[in-house]
């Protein structure tokens, strides 16, 4: 693999883990060219529905990836309805819509990003679009426990009806009100093996034992997310198209190692973003329940 598409595979995901923990990866990168990178998300829920833009730089330069400020970015409707998106003051990099927006299930989005990324006088277009998936229906979850390699888990069972057809799913958790799981730790599913099934109880996830933190390493520690009996846990379970879940599954190999252990150099991430750019545009319906861990 050439060594340009190792560079912009590893700062995609130094730009998606930005509010996570820095994670040390010894490559030579010095000489890498800077690559606009481009994330954004439109889901149903009536937000300030955003985009963050970034630049890539050689790996040992800076920690972070330096923000894009005065991009001109724009996200268009299947009714041709144009959502401008202003950059917030107090996030550089950060644009978000002008007022409150909810996307609908079955609409086309269009991203259009505007800017002279390569400060050569003209103006780059980078251009990207998503279709919103009806949202899965959850008739419930249950929290259970597991024994696993000596140690108590908690799982995550869902009780709901698959629909029939190809679908690819990512959930995400928040205890306490608090993101628990950023892209690093999404649990990815497909219906390979229950298209059309009723998910009596499916396993979708597990978390480890705060009353067992101190059985665990430092290193494992921090690959794990821990419960306790009363957290109220949030499951965000999402429909995605295909290419996003292909996306995430590639980011997190990169991130963790693919397999096998003594396989060959990371994939190249393949996103949906126009004109080299790095990245994703993806909109998505969230099904969400709360559940008391007990």
């Amino acid at each position: 693999m050439k060594m340009r598409n190792i560079y912009t595979n590893l700062l995609v995901l130094l730009f998606i883990f930005t509010t996570s923990c820095t994670e040390r990866i010894d490559l030579d990168l010095d000489s890498a060219d800077p690559v606009i990178v481009i994330y954004g998300t439109v889901t149903d829920t009536l937000a300030y529905q955003s985009v963050a833009i970034s630049s890539t730089v050689p790996y040992f330069e800076m920690e972070h990836n330096p923000t894009v400020s005065g991009a001109h970015v724009t996200i268009t409707t299947s009714e041709n309805e144009i959502w401008t998106l202003l950059e917030n003051d107090n996030q550089k990099g950060t644009y978000q819509t002008e007022t409150l927006r909810a996307g609908k299930p079955g609409e086309t989005y269009h991203l259009k990003v505007e800017y002279d990324f390569n400060q050569d006088g003209t103006t780059e277009l980078y251009e990207a679009s998503s279709t919103m998936l009806s949202p899965i229906q959850l008739d419930s979850v249950q929290i259970g426990r597991m024994d696993h390699m000596g140690k108590n888990s908690f799982t995550v069972n869902l009780f709901a009806q698959e629909p029939v057809g190809e679908d690819f799913y990512f959930s995400k958790y928040y205890v306490n009100d608090t993101l628990a799981t950023k892209l690093s730790k999404y649990g990815m599913m497909n219906d390979l093996f229950m298209d059309g099934e009723y998910l009596n109880g499916y396993l979708v996830y597990f978390f480890a034992d705060m009353a067992e933190i101190d059985d665990y390493s430092d290193n494992s520690k921090k690959n794990r997310t821990f419960l306790s009996s009363g957290d109220e846990l949030i499951v965000e379970f999402n429909r995605i198209e295909k290419s996003y879940y292909k996306f995430v599954k590639q980011a997190q190999d990169v991130k963790d190692g693919e397999n096998p252990m003594f396989g060959g150099p990371p994939s190249n991430i393949q996103g949906n973003i126009s004109n080299g750019a790095v990245g994703f545009f993806s909109t998505y319906s969230p099904a969400r329940l709360t559940v008391v861990v007990p």
